[in-house]
């Protein structure tokens, strides 16, 4: 036979103990609310920013007004010009001809052409001479002075020079000049009878001779107005 243990003698402080706990543990939650509640009062709340929407006004562009275009003068048709009514003209009515009375037949003529003018021929003007005495039977050609004089006229000073603007240039050359030498054997006019192809040195040539004294030319004995022919060179010399 197995030996039972005898019973345990209950206690009277366990639930003591049970209680004391729980109200320690109550404390204990009581104490944690406390201390949550109090930083949830002091903790300011933060409320999210509210979001401002504003709405702009969407602009809307007017359409350009185009100018219209200028109405067109209508241009004016031209008017047709209407023929003119053109007068009738009437013509005239030809008489009936008479018949031509008939003429005897006359013989004509034969036509002689006119003797063609034999050319004329071309006569000098002589110069009349003076009249000679009529006891005087000498001819009267000899009367007359000769085409040429008898004593050619020749240089007495010829003082000239070289134009410098042609020297510069180059020009050379020979002018031949035809003066008119007076009685005094001076020079009345002169002009260029063959050029030497520089217009320069033709007018100088020209002046020159104007400025140079001659003998005249004579006939019987006297000094007689003469033209005559004056080579001028101009030649440079190196």
């Amino acid at each position: 036979m197995t030996a039972i243990a005898p019973a345990m003698p209950h206690s009277p402080l366990r639930p003591i103990r049970y209680s004391a706990v729980l109200l320690v543990l109550a404390a204990h939650v009581a104490v944690l609310y406390a201390i949550v509640s109090a930083r949830e009062a002091t903790a300011p709340v933060v409320e999210p920013p509210a979001l401002t929407v504003i709405e702009l006004p969407t602009l809307v562009s007017k359409p350009e007004s185009q100018p219209q275009p200028a109405p067109q003068p209508l241009k004016p048709q031209p008017q047709k010009a209407q023929p003119k009514p053109q007068p009738v003209v009437q013509q005239p009515v030809s008489k009936p001809l008479k018949p031509a009375p008939d003429l005897p037949k006359s013989e004509t003529a034969p036509v002689v052409a006119p003797e063609t003018a034999k050319p004329v021929q071309e006569v000098k003007e002589a110069r009349e001479a003076p009249a000679a005495p009529a006891k005087q039977a000498e001819p009267a050609a000899a009367a007359e002075p000769p085409s040429q004089p008898s004593v050619q006229a020749n240089y007495l000073s010829m003082p000239r020079s070289y134009p410098a603007q042609s020297r510069t240039l180059g020009e050379e050359g020979t002018v031949t000049i035809r003066v008119v030498i007076n009685e005094e054997g001076r020079p009345v006019s002169t002009e260029v009878a063959k050029s030497s192809g520089f217009a320069r040195l033709d007018e100088d040539a020209k002046r020159t001779v104007m400025k140079w004294r001659f003998n005249p030319g004579k006939v019987n004995g006297k000094p007689v107005t003469q033209a005559w022919n004056v080579p001028v060179v101009y030649k440079l010399t190196n």
